[in-house]
Protein backbone atom coordinates (compact mmCIF):
# COMPACT_ATOMS: atom_id res chain seq x y z
CA UNK A 1 0.00 0.00 0.00
CA UNK A 2 1.76 3.66 -0.91
CA UNK A 3 0.23 7.01 -0.12
CA UNK A 4 0.06 9.94 -2.48
CA UNK A 5 -0.49 13.58 -2.01
CA UNK A 6 -2.40 14.62 -4.62
CA UNK A 7 -3.11 18.31 -4.42
CA UNK A 8 -3.50 18.88 -0.98
CA UNK A 9 -5.61 15.47 -0.16
CA UNK A 10 -4.23 12.40 0.55
CA UNK A 11 -4.84 8.81 -1.37
CA UNK A 12 -4.46 5.42 -0.82
CA UNK A 13 -3.11 3.55 -3.59
CA UNK A 14 -3.43 -0.27 -2.29
CA UNK A 15 -2.39 -2.72 -4.27
CA UNK A 16 -2.57 -6.50 -3.33
CA UNK A 17 0.81 -8.83 -2.80
CA UNK A 18 1.43 -11.79 -4.99
CA UNK A 19 -0.06 -14.19 -1.77
CA UNK A 20 -2.87 -11.48 -1.11
CA UNK A 21 -4.60 -11.62 -4.71
CA UNK A 22 -3.88 -15.73 -4.27
CA UNK A 23 -5.88 -15.67 -1.22
CA UNK A 24 -8.25 -13.24 -2.77
CA UNK A 25 -8.89 -15.55 -5.85
CA UNK A 26 -9.81 -17.97 -3.55
CA UNK A 27 -13.31 -16.59 -3.15
CA UNK A 28 -14.46 -18.68 -0.19
CA UNK A 29 -14.13 -15.31 2.15
CA UNK A 30 -11.56 -16.42 3.69
CA UNK A 31 -9.32 -13.32 2.50
CA UNK A 32 -10.19 -10.79 5.37
CA UNK A 33 -7.26 -8.76 5.66
CA UNK A 34 -7.33 -7.35 10.18
CA UNK A 35 -4.06 -4.77 9.71
CA UNK A 36 -1.77 -3.20 8.01
CA UNK A 37 1.95 -1.57 8.18
CA UNK A 38 3.93 1.55 7.14
CA UNK A 39 7.42 1.74 5.98
CA UNK A 40 9.63 4.84 5.51
CA UNK A 41 11.98 3.15 3.28
CA UNK A 42 12.36 5.73 0.85
CA UNK A 43 13.37 8.64 3.67
CA UNK A 44 16.88 9.95 4.72
CA UNK A 45 17.09 10.82 8.34
CA UNK A 46 20.34 12.63 7.74
CA UNK A 47 17.77 15.22 5.78
CA UNK A 48 16.68 16.31 8.97
CA UNK A 49 18.66 20.29 9.48
CA UNK A 50 18.70 21.39 12.83
CA UNK A 51 20.10 25.00 11.69
CA UNK A 52 16.87 25.92 10.27
CA UNK A 53 13.69 27.42 11.52
CA UNK A 54 10.98 25.23 13.30
CA UNK A 55 9.31 25.00 10.41
CA UNK A 56 11.80 23.86 8.15
CA UNK A 57 14.34 21.20 9.63
CA UNK A 58 11.81 18.63 7.94
CA UNK A 59 11.03 20.30 4.93
CA UNK A 60 13.39 18.00 2.54
CA UNK A 61 11.88 14.80 4.25
CA UNK A 62 8.66 16.29 3.55
CA UNK A 63 9.45 16.70 0.43
CA UNK A 64 10.95 13.21 -0.47
CA UNK A 65 8.84 11.30 -3.26
CA UNK A 66 7.18 8.30 -1.92
CA UNK A 67 7.80 4.93 -2.79
CA UNK A 68 4.52 3.61 -5.23
CA UNK A 69 2.77 0.51 -3.56
CA UNK A 70 5.01 -2.91 -4.33
CA UNK A 71 3.38 -6.14 -5.29
CA UNK A 72 6.14 -8.49 -4.53
CA UNK A 73 5.88 -8.98 -0.86
CA UNK A 74 9.55 -10.14 -0.85
CA UNK A 75 10.91 -6.68 -1.23
CA UNK A 76 8.26 -4.48 -0.15
CA UNK A 77 8.52 -3.08 3.16
CA UNK A 78 11.97 -3.53 4.52
CA UNK A 79 12.41 -0.94 6.92
CA UNK A 80 8.53 -1.09 8.67
CA UNK A 81 7.79 0.89 11.33
CA UNK A 82 6.93 0.00 15.05
CA UNK A 83 4.64 1.36 17.62
CA UNK A 84 6.39 1.16 21.28
CA UNK A 85 4.79 2.27 24.12
CA UNK A 86 7.56 2.85 26.50
CA UNK A 87 8.20 6.67 25.87
CA UNK A 88 11.68 6.61 27.59
CA UNK A 89 13.48 3.77 24.94
CA UNK A 90 16.37 5.19 23.49
CA UNK A 91 18.02 2.28 21.48
CA UNK A 92 16.61 0.04 19.08
CA UNK A 93 17.70 -3.48 19.31
CA UNK A 94 19.94 -4.85 16.65
CA UNK A 95 19.70 -8.24 14.91
CA UNK A 96 22.91 -10.51 15.67
CA UNK A 97 23.54 -13.91 13.96
CA UNK A 98 25.96 -16.07 15.70
CA UNK A 99 28.17 -17.46 13.44
CA UNK A 100 28.51 -14.21 11.85
CA UNK A 101 29.35 -15.58 8.55
CA UNK A 102 28.84 -19.56 7.44
CA UNK A 103 31.03 -21.59 5.37
CA UNK A 104 30.03 -25.29 3.46
CA UNK A 105 31.59 -27.39 1.51
CA UNK A 106 29.92 -28.82 -1.40
CA UNK A 107 28.65 -32.77 -1.21
CA UNK A 108 30.17 -32.87 2.62
CA UNK A 109 27.37 -30.35 3.80
CA UNK A 110 24.77 -31.52 1.15
CA UNK A 111 23.02 -34.42 2.59
CA UNK A 112 24.51 -34.10 6.05
CA UNK A 113 26.59 -31.91 8.05
CA UNK A 114 25.65 -27.94 7.62
CA UNK A 115 26.11 -25.69 9.60
CA UNK A 116 23.33 -24.29 13.12
CA UNK A 117 22.60 -20.91 13.02
CA UNK A 118 21.58 -18.75 15.61
CA UNK A 119 19.67 -15.21 15.29
CA UNK A 120 18.59 -12.80 18.08
CA UNK A 121 17.88 -9.45 18.60
CA UNK A 122 20.81 -7.47 21.00
CA UNK A 123 20.55 -4.08 22.36
CA UNK A 124 23.04 -1.44 22.84
CA UNK A 125 22.80 -1.54 26.80
CA UNK A 126 23.50 -4.72 28.51
CA UNK A 127 20.61 -3.75 30.75
CA UNK A 128 18.12 -2.83 28.75
CA UNK A 129 14.82 -5.09 28.00
CA UNK A 130 13.14 -5.05 24.74
CA UNK A 131 9.84 -3.50 24.60
CA UNK A 132 7.25 -6.40 24.25
CA UNK A 133 6.21 -5.45 21.12
CA UNK A 134 9.20 -5.71 18.83
CA UNK A 135 9.80 -9.38 20.79
CA UNK A 136 9.61 -11.80 17.73
CA UNK A 137 7.45 -14.87 17.42
CA UNK A 138 8.62 -15.74 14.21
CA UNK A 139 11.81 -15.06 11.76
CA UNK A 140 12.02 -15.26 7.63
CA UNK A 141 14.85 -16.80 6.05
CA UNK A 142 15.45 -16.13 3.16
CA UNK A 143 18.14 -18.07 0.48
CA UNK A 144 18.97 -19.08 -3.09
CA UNK A 145 17.12 -21.82 -3.19
CA UNK A 146 19.20 -23.07 -6.40
CA UNK A 147 22.50 -23.04 -4.12
CA UNK A 148 21.83 -23.77 -0.35
CA UNK A 149 18.26 -24.77 1.76
CA UNK A 150 17.26 -24.78 4.87
CA UNK A 151 17.60 -28.48 6.77
CA UNK A 152 14.06 -29.81 7.49
CA UNK A 153 12.18 -27.17 6.57
CA UNK A 154 9.65 -26.48 3.47
CA UNK A 155 9.71 -23.18 2.11
CA UNK A 156 7.17 -20.71 1.95
CA UNK A 157 7.30 -19.50 -1.37
CA UNK A 158 10.07 -19.32 -4.22
CA UNK A 159 10.51 -16.78 -6.29
CA UNK A 160 10.85 -17.51 -10.56
CA UNK A 161 14.16 -16.06 -9.63
CA UNK A 162 15.16 -18.69 -7.04
CA UNK A 163 14.48 -16.90 -4.08
CA UNK A 164 12.87 -19.19 -1.54
CA UNK A 165 12.01 -17.63 1.50
CA UNK A 166 10.96 -19.89 4.89
CA UNK A 167 9.14 -19.23 8.36
CA UNK A 168 11.16 -20.48 11.07
CA UNK A 169 9.37 -20.29 14.52
CA UNK A 170 10.92 -18.92 17.64
CA UNK A 171 12.99 -21.28 20.11
CA UNK A 172 10.05 -22.81 22.43
CA UNK A 173 11.22 -22.08 26.51
CA UNK A 174 14.52 -19.99 25.46
CA UNK A 175 14.61 -16.76 26.19
CA UNK A 176 17.79 -14.15 25.63
CA UNK A 177 19.22 -11.96 28.79
CA UNK A 178 16.90 -8.81 27.13
CA UNK A 179 13.99 -10.79 26.98
CA UNK A 180 14.26 -11.76 23.29
CA UNK A 181 13.42 -14.82 21.69
CA UNK A 182 16.62 -17.02 19.59
CA UNK A 183 15.39 -17.93 16.26
CA UNK A 184 17.49 -21.77 15.17
CA UNK A 185 18.34 -23.15 11.77
CA UNK A 186 20.60 -25.76 9.93
CA UNK A 187 21.92 -24.38 6.45
CA UNK A 188 22.96 -27.13 4.25
CA UNK A 189 24.33 -27.04 0.03
CA UNK A 190 21.88 -28.37 -2.69
CA UNK A 191 23.13 -30.92 -5.36
CA UNK A 192 25.53 -28.78 -7.28
CA UNK A 193 27.47 -29.50 -10.34
CA UNK A 194 30.85 -28.53 -11.64
CA UNK A 195 29.02 -26.60 -14.07
CA UNK A 196 27.47 -24.40 -10.71
CA UNK A 197 30.86 -23.48 -10.14
CA UNK A 198 31.61 -22.46 -14.07
CA UNK A 199 29.38 -20.05 -14.28
CA UNK A 200 29.37 -18.47 -10.58
CA UNK A 201 33.43 -18.74 -9.82
CA UNK A 202 34.72 -19.31 -13.97
CA UNK A 203 36.23 -22.71 -15.63
CA UNK A 204 39.74 -21.14 -15.86
CA UNK A 205 39.98 -20.64 -12.02
CA UNK A 206 41.86 -23.39 -9.76
CA UNK A 207 39.62 -25.81 -7.69
CA UNK A 208 38.68 -26.01 -5.68
CA UNK A 209 36.70 -23.12 -6.32
CA UNK A 210 34.41 -20.94 -3.95
CA UNK A 211 31.23 -18.54 -4.41
CA UNK A 212 29.27 -16.34 -2.08
CA UNK A 213 25.81 -16.03 -1.02
CA UNK A 214 23.76 -14.16 1.73
CA UNK A 215 20.92 -15.32 3.94
CA UNK A 216 18.38 -12.59 5.08
CA UNK A 217 17.31 -12.83 8.80
CA UNK A 218 14.29 -10.88 9.05
CA UNK A 219 12.45 -10.60 12.83
CA UNK A 220 8.40 -11.00 11.70
CA UNK A 221 7.40 -8.50 14.40
CA UNK A 222 10.22 -6.15 15.07
CA UNK A 223 11.16 -5.85 11.09
CA UNK A 224 14.98 -6.41 12.19
CA UNK A 225 17.33 -7.83 9.86
CA UNK A 226 20.50 -9.29 9.18
CA UNK A 227 22.74 -10.40 6.13
CA UNK A 228 24.65 -13.31 6.33
CA UNK A 229 27.53 -14.35 3.75
CA UNK A 230 27.57 -18.17 3.31
CA UNK A 231 31.03 -19.34 1.57
CA UNK A 232 30.54 -22.28 -0.47
CA UNK A 233 33.80 -24.30 -1.55
CA UNK A 234 33.42 -26.95 -3.68
CA UNK A 235 34.59 -30.79 -3.55
CA UNK A 236 37.90 -31.49 -4.36
CA UNK A 237 39.70 -34.98 -4.38
CA UNK A 238 42.74 -33.20 -4.39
Amino acid sequence: MGLMDNSGEVFVDVVLTDLGRERLSRGDGSFMPVRFRFGDDEIDYRNWNELTGSDSKDRKILDTPVFEAMANEQVALKSPLVTVRNSRLQYLPSMVAKPASVSLREQTDNAGGGTDVICFLETARAQAILPPEIVDVNYSVEVDNDLIFVHGLVPVSITPFGAARYSVSATPGRQTSVGGTECRFTLRVQTLTSTTFDILVGSTIAKPRSFITNVVVTGQQSGMYIVIPVTVTEFATS
